[in-house]
């Protein structure tokens, strides 16, 4: 059920809060303006509909919300802001399919959901395989990946769409915190969270890859 105008008051009612960020031009997205943390700029996308959107954008704008554009997004990201240059953790906001390793490797879809270009979950890590292959290329020695094979039990199809990831660091809230972090461009928690280095998300934005991003354990769950 999509939420009212009401509960989404604070969009426009906290103006300092948020950015309005135009998304890259001639993307599919690129008359959707997605909401960013003013601070962390950490964005999820405004995935509403068309109406209710664009009367949460033209509040937002009379109540003075700042709009970015992409290329002052970008540079934004790139300041020496501390909470900006941490860690991110990469994840979708939106549901997505929930997965579940079966004893003989495979991936088996246990909730229906979207279909995205990262699964995350118990002890796994899916990625699409051009995210993948952005993330090797770009991190070599910190990821590696293996097949995968994600079995739909209803349809009884298989989708090897997707690449595991294996991740060479670790990083936890405690090494977070002490700001002492196995010197890597990526890591995982648990096996079941993907955290890259800074320079690393600002490619992947800058690169259109539809993903969000949170800095460190900020909201983890």
């Amino acid at each position: 059920m999509d939420p009212s105008l009401s509960e989404l008051c604070a969009y426009w009612q906290m103006p300092a809060r948020f950015v309005l960020v135009q998304n890259r031009p001639h993307s599919a997205r690129s008359e959707d303006p997605f909401i960013a943390d003013a601070k962390s700029l950490s964005r999820a996308y405004l995935t509403l509909p068309d109406d209710l959107r664009a009367e949460v954008v033209a509040r937002m704008r009379q109540a003075g919300v700042v709009t970015l554009s992409h290329d002052a997004y970008l540079a934004a990201l790139r300041l020496p802001h501390e909470i900006r240059r941490l860690p991110q953790r990469i994840l979708i906001c939106e549901p997505t399919l929930r997965l579940v390793r079966l004893e003989d490797g495979r991936f088996q879809i246990i909730t229906a959901g979207s279909t995205a270009p990262l699964y995350t979950g118990h002890e796994h890590i899916l990625c699409s395989k051009p995210l993948a292959q952005l993330l090797t290329h770009n991190a070599p020695g910190d990821i590696s990946t293996r097949p995968a094979v994600i079995f739909d039990p209803v349809t009884h199809e298989h989708f090897e769409s997707h690449a595991e990831l294996v991740l060479r660091s670790e990083i936890t809230p405690e090494t977070l915190s002490a700001r002492a972090w196995p010197p890597s461009r990526a890591w995982h928690f648990r096996k079941e969270a993907l955290f890259v280095d800074a320079d690393l998300r600002d490619q992947l934005v800058q690169e259109g890859v539809p993903v969000d991003f949170l800095p460190g354990f900020q909201s983890y769950a």
